[in-house]
């Protein structure tokens, strides 16, 4: 009866090990988006915002990862394309100082950090699209005061 009994924890032992393994590399696979830390130091941020963006195999711009997106919110405001804390018409003449650049074939990619704060119709690269719509952002804010770009872009105020 004691061996059964041994026998019985030993395996029961087993699984919960086994278990544990699973969760712990199905945890690991979940979180492995970049190895980008939340706690940077402001020259690491930096660099991180003025590394170029990749593209893929058609030509588009990757999609800034999950973490890379947490550091960028904690550091950076979303329509600052010139990071100077202000969300005004000086954004959109970078987006499209940007855009320009980009498309006269200078062989230029846009950075994870433009992206981030420029693309602001959230198509993937930062466009002259965006200029426009932060252009117009930026005559509607002084008029409606409460409104953020994120409720103005995801509701297409620019569009009415």
């Amino acid at each position: 009866m004691k061996k059964k009994i041994l026998l019985i924890s030993g395996i029961i032992l087993f699984v919960a090990i086994i278990a544990a393994y699973v969760a712990k590399v199905a945890f690991v696979e979940a979180n492995k988006d970049t190895d980008v830390n939340l706690e940077m130091s402001e020259a690491e941020v930096k660099d991180l915002f003025n590394m170029p963006q990749n593209k893929d195999s058609e030509g588009n711009y990757e999609k800034l990862t999950e973490n890379e997106m947490k550091v960028f919110e904690k550091y950076y405001t979303f329509g600052d394309v010139n990071t100077d804390k202000i969300i005004d018409s000086n954004d959109a003449q970078k987006a499209l100082e940007i855009y320009t650049h980009t498309i006269l074939g200078q062989n230029r990619l846009q950075t994870k950090g433009e992206i981030f704060t420029g693309d602001v119709n959230k198509d993937g690269e930062l466009s002259v699209d965006d200029a426009q719509i932060l252009l117009n952002f930026s005559v509607y804010k002084p008029l409606n005061p409460d409104t953020t770009l994120e409720y103005y872009v995801a509701n297409k105020l620019y569009m009415k």
